[in-house]
């Protein structure tokens, strides 16, 4: 059973992304962008932020919608909190559209290029796999080719001594003659 701790948080952070999504053209986030950036179909965004879900988003997910937002976690909360406010008579708000702001911290950029490299020596090693798996599937192919091509030989010879009626050869074919 959730807390109502837990219930009132998401409630922040789901107005918060409500919001965000309504003001697309202002905030840049869009259901389509925040599903891509998440790998889920754009109706399970829809989903989430629907007022009384069954189906929130997972914490991870609440950090990447709010960092996508251009706002931290905490900052994102603090926004929903604002809006959960207006909307039951609390405060009045004036309406925060955020805007993301650009990337200035060079260890964020250092880290998010060594993932990058990381991921590229990753597909390279992919990509040498995959042409070895090639390789080898030409190989096999090569073998199969030739058993195939022996087999053929040996029913020609089968037939040939079939049709002289020479059963004698058979038996030397089986090792016994």
């Amino acid at each position: 059973m959730e807390s109502d701790i837990v219930k009132i948080t998401y409630e922040f952070f789901r107005l918060a992304m409500r919001n965000c999504i309504v003001n697309k053209d202002k905030t840049g986030l869009s259901v389509k962008k925040i599903a891509y950036e998440l790998g889920v179909k754009p109706s399970r965004i829809s989903t989430m932020h629907k007022e009384g879900t069954k189906k929130p988003a997972n914490f991870q997910q609440q950090i990447l919608i709010a960092n996508l937002a251009g706002m931290s976690y905490e900052d994102f909360l603090e926004f929903g909190k604002d809006l959960y406010g207006s909307k039951h008579g609390r405060q009045t708000v004036t309406p925060y559209i955020p805007v993301p702001a650009p990337i200035e911290d060079p260890r964020l950029i250092d880290s998010l290029m060594g993932q990058i490299r990381g991921f590229e020596k990753r597909m390279d090693e992919q990509k040498a796999r995959i042409d070895d798996l090639a390789n080898a599937i030409k190989s096999l192919s090569k073998a199969v080719t030739n058993l195939h091509d022996h087999c053929n030989e040996v029913n020609r010879v089968l037939l040939e001594v079939a049709g002289t009626g020479d059963v004698s050869v058979l038996g030397m074919l089986r090792g016994k003659g």
